[in-house]
């Protein structure tokens, strides 16, 4: 499958990854300028908060990038309330989600109206293909948990009930199975990467990899603390409120704000080629898990290729997912353990997460 298919599709509806990691970093640093892979909007436009007074969104897909600019937008022309229905946080019929954007969302491009249409007006949230792959893989847990089980866990309501729970042996072997069967290469590749899956260099199997990090989260969060394990075990989001940055009412209002005062800017290219150039310096870069699909090469010396692209004590961080590396430092410092609280309370726990500060 050629790499077109990711650039031509609609991958990330929501958000796959916590960026409230990201947001805590900048606020403690007050960076100003700041550089992020879009995905779906939501990581990127997480990012911005009173400091902010620059933000260049960069994505190798236009439909991506296009995503975000509506994410942008409907900050900008909705109140909280409205924000919540129209992307389906809240309840709201297909009907009303169309009145709202016939209403107050005219000006976007009417490539997205086509996909709304496509998608019969329903939430937005889950129109991405990795949105939809885990409501999917949501199917199989729950015909093999089964719907008492699946009841019973999303009824908890304290940390240590979970664990007791989730720790019983009925469950993990259940739990064990079905990673088995949804947690391999193959049916990531068949369901979503189209044979561009990661190709990892850790030494865990793909179904220990995953079954240790479901174990993590299970002793992090309770399900309606976490998006994550609602997608996984429910199918839908029954607290986004208490789980996802963007529907947090205080952070909604920081970013429009900060929209309010300055647009972002909206490059097609990919980020590593467009730091190489070296033509703006950041307080702060967010890659996402770019660096997972480098060269060995590569990984070891990205770093030094972007430098130019870095302020005085600007920050990047990277997530690393199932491929890690660790880059030569020249110029830099690895301050990860200055986030450990930060890092282990990030929501979805795929990905080892490196925070390098330049000298």
């Amino acid at each position: 499958m050629s790499i077109n298919y990711f650039l031509e599709n609609l991958n990330y509806s929501m958000m796959n990854e916590d960026s409230s990691l990201e947001r805590a970093i900048i606020e403690r640093f007050q960076s100003k300028s700041i550089c992020s892979v879009s995905g779906s909007g939501t990581r990127c436009l997480s990012l911005l908060n009173s400091s902010s007074n620059k933000l260049d969104i960069l994505d190798v897909s236009s439909v991506q990038l296009r995503w975000a600019k509506l994410k942008a937008y409907t900050f900008k022309n909705l109140s909280y309330n409205e924000f919540m229905m129209f992307w389906g946080y809240t309840e709201i019929s297909s009907a009303d989600r169309k009145k709202l954007f016939e209403k107050s969302l005219k000006g976007i491009e009417p490539e997205l109206k086509s996909t709304f249409d496509s998608e019969n007006w329903g939430p937005p949230l889950f129109y991405g293909n990795w949105e939809k792959t885990y409501l999917k893989l949501n199917k199989l847990v729950q015909f093999f948990l089964g719907k008492k089980t699946i009841s019973k866990i999303s009824q908890i309501q304290s940390l240590e009930d979970q664990i007791k729970f989730t720790n019983k042996l009925y469950f993990r072997i259940r739990w064990f199975f079905i990673l088995t069967i949804v947690g391999n290469k193959t049916l990531f590749n068949a369901l979503l990467y189209k044979g561009h899956f990661i190709r990892k260099n850790i030494d865990k199997t793909y179904v220990k990899f995953y079954y240790d990090v479901f174990k993590k989260l299970f002793s992090q969060s309770t399900i309606k603390e976490s998006f994550f394990l609602q997608l996984s075990f429910l199918g839908k989001l029954v607290s986004p409120e208490l789980s996802i940055i963007e529907a947090q009412e205080d952070v909604f209002l920081s970013i429009k704000n900060s929209l309010m005062r300055k647009a972002p800017n909206y490059i097609q290219e990919n980020i590593l080629e467009y730091l190489r150039k070296g033509n703006e310096k950041y307080d702060f870069i967010s890659m996402s898990d770019v660096p997972s699909y480098f060269s060995d090469d590569l990984g070891r010396s990205f770093l030094q290729e972007i430098t130019q692209s870095v302020s005085s004590r600007g920050i990047i961080v990277v997530r690393y997912y199932l491929r890690i590396y660790r880059p030569q430092l020249e110029g830099f410092v690895d301050i990860t353990d200055q986030f450990i609280d930060e890092i282990n309370a990030e929501k979805v726990q795929m990905y080892e997460i490196k925070v390098y500060q330049k000298k």
